[in-house]
């Protein structure tokens, strides 16, 4: 069966789990490389002869580019670029700047000479700079060549906001926008759950960086609910598993939402949910 490529360059700790996390989810066949001999194929038959096991059938191939010789890459849709010098203690993600420019520029020429039509995601530090090197080096339309950074930022902090207010990470929805590195200018969280057949949603927005404003957006909303703060929050949790093992039009899920929407804080709730998002509580 034809399967998209993918070609992950860096064989390093964060290159190796985007390949494995590519193969275990049969997404595609990748190739991982890196300018050491032996540990890119290595790691990439460990991943190969683990299908069996996990019922993936990607292939992952490696391939050292110590030589220059990018042709195993050759075709790939999307190549991920992790490859570069790491930070030491009490350095900056921008202390990097230099080194980590001429490693993206050099892999970028190769990866448009070898696929000219792939989409490259950017990881290397620093994001934001390397990101916009791999545009200008490659030449590719704005929305070929992206940093990985929106989306990493925003898992970590659904990640925060999850633990704070003790629910699940499926009860949170995060979106963070800014440069990835010491100033996050503009964060925006956006908290709910499914109670009904439709996503019911407290809206907040604040300035910062985390993991302080989990702690800030829990106090934010129990500022906002008071004491029923912990009964929402278990309420929420409770309707999550109604809906999961019985279904909206249950009678225990119909009961549960009979006693939410008897509560004024809910009633608000639904009153937000039926409008369009705003922010509240802006710090």
């Amino acid at each position: 069966m034809s399967r998209k490529k993918v070609t992950v360059v860096g064989g390093g700790f964060v290159g190796s789990t985007t390949a494995q996390r590519i193969v275990d989810l049969e997404l595609a066949d990748v190739v991982l490389t890196d300018i050491l001999d032996g540990p890119p194929a290595g790691k990439a038959l460990d991943m190969l002869e683990s299908g069996p096991i996990t019922g993936t059938d990607s292939r992952a191939t490696g391939a050292s580019t110590a030589t220059g010789d990018y042709s195993a890459t050759e075709g790939s849709d999307v190549v991920v670029i992790t490859a570069g010098f790491p930070r030491k203690p009490g350095m900056s993600r921008d202390d990097l700047l230099k080194a980590n420019y001429d490693v993206v520029k050099a892999v970028v020429e190769q990866i448009v000479k070898h696929s000219p039509n792939c989409i490259i995601i950017v990881v290397t530090n620093p994001l934001d700079a390397m990101a916009q090197a791999a545009f200008k080096v490659s030449g590719f339309p704005k929305n070929r060549v992206l940093g990985m950074a929106g989306v990493l930022d925003s898992a970590r902090m659904s990640s925060f906001v999850a633990t704070e207010c003790k629910v699940s990470v499926e009860n949170v929805h995060s979106f963070v926008l800014g440069g990835h590195g010491d100033d996050i200018e503009h964060c925006h969280f956006y908290y709910g759950a499914v109670v009904q057949r439709g996503d019911l949603q407290i809206a907040i927005s604040t300035n910062g960086k985390s993991p302080a404003l989990a702690q800030r957006l829990r106090k934010e909303l129990e500022r906002e609910l008071g004491p029923e703060y912990e009964a929402w929050v278990q309420w929420l949790g409770a309707a999550r598993e109604a809906l999961r093992a019985s279904g909206p039009n249950s009678e225990s899920t119909k009961k549960l939402l009979h006693v939410l929407a008897s509560r004024p804080m809910f009633q608000e709730f639904l009153r937000q949910a039926n409008r369009r998002p705003g922010h509240r509580g802006a710090a």
